[in-house]
Parts: structure tokens; sequence; C-alpha cells
């Protein structure tokens, strides 16, 4: 009985941390633009009001040549800071470019889709309990012929009005209305993309996701089992 008293007094504080760590929100920035060929990606994910802070950018994606086959490189750097105490690091990542992962490409894209229609009504749950503070979608696009522009634009605003649906009924809070712009390049061919989103959410809502995103893919092994 004695021991059993120990445990338990000994297990309360991490009961009461796992709690606290339930409640935490993790806030998340991802801003990517695009002009011309120059990419750049940053994400910076921070809790506790940034005093646990994480941000990666890649600033430059470039196809290239490593013996003598094309390989992608990406220049990527990352910061890491605990109370003010920052490390750094940086690198060049170099992804071969054949031809068998070139025409595998549709087949990785169609089981990514079909793991997001799995895991449907597990995923909108989690996104409703989002909360948006910031949410800026813009695009320039150019032709070079006034009449191909107009129409590439209004297609363009199509999907953007699609999605801008979608997220305006599955999304959660949000702390301004969400901006999404095309803005059409008439005399010049261009493209510049910029999508600047913030977000918040509680780390309890992504344990309980994962979750029943794990629970959803066992479920149809131990159904087979109970059936031998």
């Amino acid at each position: 009985m004695i021991l059993v008293l120990r445990f338990g007094l000994y297990m309360v504080p991490f009961v009461l941390l796992f709690i606290l760590v339930m409640f935490l929100r993790l806030r998340v920035e991802v801003h990517f633009t695009r002009k011309g060929e120059d990419d750049y990606l940053k994400l910076q994910v921070s809790m506790v009001r940034g005093l646990f802070r994480f941000k990666t950018e890649v600033p430059a994606v470039d196809v290239g040549r490593y013996l003598l086959r094309p390989v992608l490189k990406v220049k990527a750097g990352a910061e890491g800071s605990v109370s003010g105490a920052s490390v750094k690091t940086g690198r060049v990542m170099k992804i071969p470019l054949t031809l068998d992962r070139l025409r595998k490409l549709p087949l990785y894209i169609n089981k990514a889709l079909g793991l997001v229609d799995r895991y449907k009504k597990t995923l909108l749950k989690l996104l409703r309990k989002i909360r948006f503070h910031y949410l800026h979608w813009t695009t320039d696009i150019g032709l070079g012929d006034p009449a191909d522009t107009g129409v590439a634009a209004g297609l363009l605003w199509g999907v953007k009005g699609f999605l801008y649906g979608l997220f305006q009924n599955y999304a959660g809070t949000t702390g301004e209305n969400p901006r999404f712009i095309v803005r059409p390049c008439f005399n010049a061919a261009c493209f510049r993309l910029d999508f600047h989103c913030i977000f918040d959410m509680r780390i309890g809502h992504i344990i309980i996701a994962g979750l029943k995103i794990v629970k959803t893919r066992l479920s149809p092994k131990f159904a087979r089992r109970r059936k031998k």
C-alpha cells in the first residue's frame, strides 16, 4: 500500500505537467514567396510567447548537376532558441532528380490525397480548433498577351474563390478576414506569389487528432484478427 502511495505521489508532477502541455498553444508562421525563379520559405514554430522557438528558412531552390546527374539543390537554415539562447545551423541538401522519381510523382500525389480523404473527419475537426491570426495570399500573373492573361487570372480567381469558401466553412476562428488577391499583369510576362499565414492551436488537440489517426489506421488490422 505504501509503495502504491509513493508511486502515486511520484506520478502527480508528471500528470500535472502533461495537463499543462495539453493546454499550451503552438504558434506557427508560414511565409512563402516566389518572384520569377527565386523562392523563399520561412517556417517558425513557437510556444509560451516565444520562450521556445524553432525557425527554418529555405532561401534558395535550384536545379543543377552532380556527377552528370540532375539534382535539386536546397539551401536551408534552421534556428532554435530557448529563453533567448539560440543555436543556428545551415546546410545545402542535394536531392537527385531521376526519371523514375519524376514518373512516380503523380503516384505520390494520389497517395497523399488518399490519406487526406481517409482521415478527413479528424483533419476537419482539427482545422476547426485552429485560430488564424493572419492569412494573406497574393498572386501576380502575366502571360505576355492581355487576352491570355485575363483568362489565366479568371481561372486563378476561381480556384482561390473555391478555397476561400472551404476556408470559411471549415476553418476555426480568425483574427481578421483572410485576403486572397489576384493581380493580372497585362503588359508583361510575370509570376509573383506571396503566401503568409499565422495560426495557433492547442497541443492537446494535435495529440488527440494523432491518436484518432492511429486508431483509424489500426482498426482494420484488429478487425481482420478478430475474424481469424
